[in-house]
């Protein structure tokens, strides 16, 4: 299957001091899709019912997951499954993908 997603596609859902999301209203059975603009420091968090993957379109951060820490740049992708802390500090534009989709009653 082909998607294809325009700039508009994408409005705000949400708004924080550490991170805008926008959501393309996008979700199959089996994944979602927002797109993330990090802005300083993104606290600890955890997913419980889903994989988590980061495309960084745009800039740069450091993800520490559980003990390690990894750079990332425009155009590299990191996956983080369930289940397992992480925080990100940087200034990046990225899609964010959760394997099986988001689910805010569960996260």
């Amino acid at each position: 299957m082909k998607y294809t997603f325009k700039k508009d596609d994408f409005i705000q859902t949400k708004k924080t001091d550490s991170m805008d999301i926008f959501s393309a209203g996008f979700q199959t059975d089996s994944f979602s899709l927002v797109k993330g603009f990090l802005k300083s420091e993104h606290d600890c968090s955890k997913t419980r019912s889903s994989d988590r993957t980061y495309f960084i379109l745009n800039g740069e951060a450091k993800f520490k997951i559980q003990n390690d820490s990894f750079f990332v740049k425009t155009g590299d992708l990191i996956n983080i499954p369930k289940e397992i802390e992480y925080s990100i500090k940087g200034k990046a534009e990225m899609l964010i993908i959760n394997n099986p989709p988001f689910n805010p009653l569960k996260d």
